[in-house]
């Protein structure tokens, strides 16, 4: 599976204070996945997406039915998976393989999880991306592909590649990140490498207008210029403004936070460079919005430095002014188990009163992982206050949680592991704080 993202951050003074394990959590391993058994996925990556009848969806870097080939490694090609609710409390939820990549010409490596929209026919149709596949020498440089729900029950899913990057001139080549839905059917997103300067590209992609017709791609964003960012992995679209994060680049050459403004009518969108990580902050890796408009972020960590961090970045009080960046809460270093976890790397789930939850890949009381909590200071400038949820085992309860959490209803949240369960392939489990 392709990341490249991984390190970490401390340049200001680290403001947190560290409270022991909140009591009554519960967490369930909902499904193990099984790797090349039965067809199954493996490494289940990027953030899940829930329809109105509670059913998960995503998607899996490896594993499933085609044989390893010419585009994906020898672990499998990866999928594209649901799993529903049960019909009665206690039963086990259905897990099914709605697509297995790696066909010829098809994508494979669909790291970035997929969202939910409705295509031309009017059925549920995932989107996503993956990082090789389509066209291109080697493993290939990508694509955007859908996939749309059949017209009866049990039928199978239709895959549709809607672009294969590389398919001009200074195209975009390698999107690391998944697919962000915007206004009137378009979607945003992001190519660690191509586009003009070779730092890779921020795109859109507008629906045909009518069923059949192809898919337009735009180029916002050609990173890669020297004291821009390079390699972006992380885009929010908020009031019409795209805000990312890259993981090169920058004046430290270890990334930036970027917002893009659309025009007022026509030509070019505008960059502009809302803070600048430091040496010691490199490889930022996920990003959300609050409603104020604040940032939030991690970066990951590295074992010579740090565990990572958590941060956050503040518009200003007028426009033009400068962002105020915000050190909450610094990891310590790996393997220091049975504390707060190391290495977070998905993005933060932010919840309506301001709470921040996430998931650390590495460290707690198995050095598996960690589920964490941070809570806003009761008046602005205290503390921070940082809770670890839960330790993943590494075995049957998954480890190695490499994507964010993400809300279900109620308290209920979501995620998946890399590694563990019951199959030794990842999982996907739930969360009650």
């Amino acid at each position: 599976m392709t990341t490249n993202s991984r390190i970490s951050a401390v340049l200001a003074l680290c403001v947190w204070l560290f409270v022991p394990r909140a009591p009554a959590q519960t967490f369930t391993t909902l499904y193990g996945f099984t790797g090349h058994i039965h067809g199954d996925g493996a490494d289940p990556g990027g953030n899940l997406a829930i329809d109105r009848h509670g059913v998960l969806y995503g998607a899996t870097a490896s594993g499933g039915a085609v044989s390893p080939g010419i585009h994906c490694s020898e672990l499998g090609c990866g999928t594209v998976f649901s799993l529903a609710p049960p019909s009665a409390p206690g039963a086990p939820w259905t897990e099914a393989v709605l697509w297995s990549f790696g066909g010829p010409g098809d994508g494979s490596d669909p790291a970035g999880g997929v969202v939910l929209g409705a295509g031309a026919t009017g059925r549920l149709t995932l989107y996503g991306t993956t990082y090789y596949g389509g066209l291109g020498s080697g493993f290939g440089n990508g694509t955007v592909f859908s996939l749309t729900a059949p017209a009866s029950p049990g039928a199978a899913w239709t895959e549709s590649l809607i672009w294969t990057f590389g398919s001009s001139s200074g195209d975009g080549l390698n999107p690391a990140g998944g697919l962000l839905p915007g206004p009137n059917g378009i979607f945003y997103g992001t190519t660690a490498n191509g586009g003009s300067a070779g730092g890779g590209t921020a795109f859109s992609l507008t629906p045909p207008s009518s069923p059949g017709g192809h898919w337009t791609e735009t180029i916002l964003w050609n990173f890669g210029a020297p004291g821009d960012g390079s390699y972006p992995v992380s885009i929010l679209l908020r009031g019409g403004v795209l805000y990312g994060i890259t993981q090169g680049g920058g004046t430290s050459t270890t990334g930036i936070v970027f917002s893009l403004v659309p025009p007022a009518s026509s030509g070019p969108w505008t960059e502009t460079v809302l803070y600048n990580f430091t040496a010691s902050e490199t490889f930022p890796t996920g990003l959300a919005i609050a409603g104020s408009g604040v940032l939030y972020g991690t970066t990951y960590g590295n074992q010579s430095k740090n565990g990572g961090t958590i941060f956050s970045l503040a518009p200003p009080a007028s426009p033009g002014g400068t962002w105020t960046h915000s050190l909450l809460f610094s990891f310590p270093l790996k393997n220091n188990k049975g504390r707060d976890g190391d290495y977070p790397y998905g993005p933060l789930l932010i919840a309506k009163n301001g709470t921040l939850y996430g998931t650390a890949e590495f460290g707690g009381s198995a050095n598996s992982g960690t589920i964490f909590m941070l809570k806003p200071p009761a008046s602005p400038g205290g503390l921070w206050t940082y809770s670890l949820l839960h330790s993943f085992n590494g075995t049957s309860g998954g480890g190695l949680p490499f994507s964010g959490l993400v809300k279900g209803s109620g308290n209920l949240m979501y995620g998946t592991t890399g590694d563990g369960g019951p199959g030794s392939a990842g999982t996907v489990f739930s969360f009650i704080p």
